[in-house]
């Protein structure tokens, strides 16, 4: 299937204006917009291999740790689940060598560099979740110091660690106007970040050749709203061209499955396919979005190595049921970067 949709990747993407349909649509809720496989270059809704049928795939994400959290049955944090009007987010935080996590090529020369670090949320408790990627060198320090901050211990090489974090807002009716924070501390990224910007938090910071900061945030609202992250390798192939591929993780951390796709330009427009299939190959949806380099605020221009990716994701039906949203990046002179993001369902 994968090798298929490289080789009709240029004329599928032309049956999309053919069939005429929107590339992506802004609507704040996506409707059938009674499209057909034409629309989706070639991607199909039928079953695949696992992975795709790509064994190295499956390697490059591996499931995350679950942490067993001393502090989820504090009376803090019962308290502030039943609280109203409190909001629950999931910050996915990932540090180190994102661009070559799996690989010594290119990065044998980077240094042993010291992440350890805490987090502290001001009007809210928080919850570790999941431990991404930690040696037996890296953990969480304990005892935690009460619900609302925690710290640890993590030194990254040619690879990555990071924590998934479940963050509840309490909001004080005594101060309105005043936003609650979570405040972020390591030897080389410091950030205070408003509680009420975590629902849309998608940040990549670059400090040098081997080491970034990536940290994306989800809001929890219902349980029939299902929703949670990408991450995987953002390829460029030409200029204007290239390919995707990664995890499909839920919100709590669970991978979910993975997905491929590709991006081009058509005309004026930029376009991006793909599909995403469950852990055990079964179909889960067809993507379709746009795509471009980011815009560089102070002089108006475009910033190559940077940029973002959004769209909509349909069911066997073709029917629009969610969306998709992130940014990638590339590594100085590189033509392999990367690509975190977040995905929704709609409810239903």
């Amino acid at each position: 299937m994968k090798h298929s949709v490289l080789l009709g990747f240029a004329v599928a993407l032309g049956a999309i204006l053919i069939a005429g349909c929107g590339i992506f649509d802004s609507n704040e809720n996506p409707i059938d917009e009674g499209n057909n496989l034409a629309a989706y270059g070639g991607y199909t809704t039928v079953n695949e291999a696992p992975g795709f049928g790509d064994p190295s795939l499956i390697a490059r994400h591996p499931e995350d740790d679950p942490y067993d959290d001393e502090v989820s049955n504090y009376p803090e944090v019962s308290n502030a689940r039943r609280g109203g009007g409190a909001k629950i987010y999931m910050l996915r935080m990932i540090w180190g060598n994102i661009d070559n996590p799996d690989t010594n090529e290119d990065v044998g020369n980077c240094p042993v560099t010291d992440w350890s670090g805490t987090i502290k949320a001001d009007g809210g408790v928080l919850i570790i979740r999941r431990l991404i990627r930690f040696e037996s060198d890296d953990h969480i320090v304990r005892p935690r110091r009460g619900a609302h901050q925690a710290a640890w211990v993590s030194h990254t090489h040619n690879h990555v660690d990071g924590i998934l974090f479940e963050i509840i807002d309490v909001p004080d009716p005594r101060h309105k106007e005043v936003a609650n924070s979570l405040t972020i501390t390591t030897p080389l990224y410091t950030a205070e970040i408003p509680f009420d910007s975590l629902g849309d938090l998608n940040q990549m910071v670059t400090f040098d050749d081997c080491n970034k900061i990536s940290l994306v945030g989800t809001e929890i609202k219902l349980i029939r709203c299902p929703r949670g992250f990408l991450e995987g390798t953002w390829v460029s192939e030409t200029d204007t061209s290239g390919n995707f591929e990664g995890a499909w993780i839920r919100d709590d951390g669970n991978l979910s499955g993975y997905l491929h796709g590709h991006y081009g330009v058509l005309g004026e427009e930029r376009v991006l396919v793909g599909k995403w299939i469950t852990t055990s190959g079964e179909f889960g949806g067809l993507l379709k979005g746009t795509w471009g380099p980011a815009i560089d605020g102070d002089e108006g221009e475009e910033d190559g190595p940077q940029g973002y990716f959004e769209g909509t994701w349909v069911n066997d039906a073709l029917t629009a049921v969610g969306r998709f949203k992130g940014h990638y990046s590339f590594p100085e002179a590189s033509a392999n970067g990367i690509f975190r993001g977040r995905w929704d369902k709609d409810c239903r």
